[in-house]
């Protein structure tokens, strides 16, 4: 199975469905991984946690990695093999979209994750 990066989550999208590892599979708790499932389940995109095997990378439409210094990082070639068209898909970019909105203070649903100073 796919669990994660060096120091990222992933998240692979088919058909609309959004899968990623189970904490239960040994894999970072990540809060990027968090933010990212809290924000999509705010747009009523449902996460699935479920193993993921290499041939699900390979089939994609999408895939994402999140992580506190990627923040949300699309993924478009694995092993030679372009992901969906190649391009940042758009579940990803809207999440990223939605992530930095929240970060910046934008995303008035979640300022309660900031600490202004």
């Amino acid at each position: 199975h796919v669990a994660e990066g060096s120091a990222e989550n992933i998240f692979v999208v088919k058909n609309g469905k959004i899968t990623t590892p189970p904490l239960d599979a040994d894999i970072l708790d990540g809060i990027t991984r968090d933010s990212a499932i809290k924000l999509l389940k705010s747009n009523k995109i449902k996460v699935i946690e479920k193993n993921i095997k290499i041939s699900d990378l390979l089939k994609a439409d999408e895939i994402f990695m999140t992580g506190t210094a990627a923040e949300v990082k699309s993924v478009t070639l694995v092993d030679k093999t372009k992901i969906g068209n190649g391009k940042i898909g758009e579940v990803t970019k809207e999440l990223q979209d939605s992530f930095m909105d929240t970060v910046m203070g934008k995303n008035k649903k979640f300022l309660s994750w900031l600490r202004f100073i």
